[in-house]
């Protein structure tokens, strides 16, 4: 059964808008983790789900819906996260805990100014890239040194809405005035990014 060694661990770091901390799980060579990752961003798992069965539940590691895995026994980026997570008895992970904030907009003749994608059974809209116009350009123009709208942020609520990524997507087309949550992303360098062979969800 798993076990976490550091569940109560001194945040790694503190930064604008993030929280990270270390977590610690030791588990049986066939003892499944029981946590669905969502890893659009190339980089980093989101967690999606936890299954209450799975060794990092047991453990009782504080892990939550939302959190992003940075890296796995040291292991940084998409393919070695889940090569770790999939191999390793001895789990030691680096995790982030974004802090949302909301953001509303009215939408004109340039729409939201997004250009979004998200993963098949994801709860998130991930913000691959900003157009130069836009209400979303607007609203980072009004807010220059605070809440801004990056790439690679996720939206997580529109209008009260939370679940999933289709119909976030939907209320996001269909309305003007809009009540946005956005979840800052990781604190990651870009270059980190592995453009290929990188699925969209991983199950361990």
């Amino acid at each position: 059964m798993g076990q976490c060694k550091s569940c109560n661990a001194s945040p790694a770091n503190e930064v604008e808008g993030v929280h990270q901390f270390n977590v610690s799980l030791s588990r049986a060579a066939d003892e499944s983790l029981g946590v669905e990752l969502d890893f659009m961003d190339m980089v980093t798992g989101r967690v999606i789900e936890l299954d209450d069965k799975g060794a990092i539940a047991k453990a009782g590691m504080g892990l939550k819906r939302g959190d992003h895995i940075l890296a796995v026994n040291g292991a940084s980026t998409a393919l070695r996260i889940m090569k770790r997570l999939k191999e390793d008895e001895e789990i030691d992970i680096l995790v982030e805990r974004p802090m949302e904030f909301r953001i509303d907009l009215v939408k004109g003749a340039e729409g939201v100014g997004l250009d979004l994608s998200h993963a098949p059974r994801g709860d998130t809209l991930l913000i691959r890239n900003l157009t130069s116009k836009g209400a979303i350009q607007e609203w980072n123009e009004k807010k220059k040194s605070v809440a801004q709208v990056k790439r690679l942020d996720r939206i997580v609520e529109v209008n009260s809405i939370r679940g999933k990524a289709a119909e976030l997507l939907a209320e996001l087309k269909s309305q003007d005035k809009l009540t946005i949550i956005i979840s800052p992303g990781p604190r990651t360098m870009e270059e980190d990014m592995q453009p290929h062979g990188v699925p969209a969800e991983y199950v361990a």
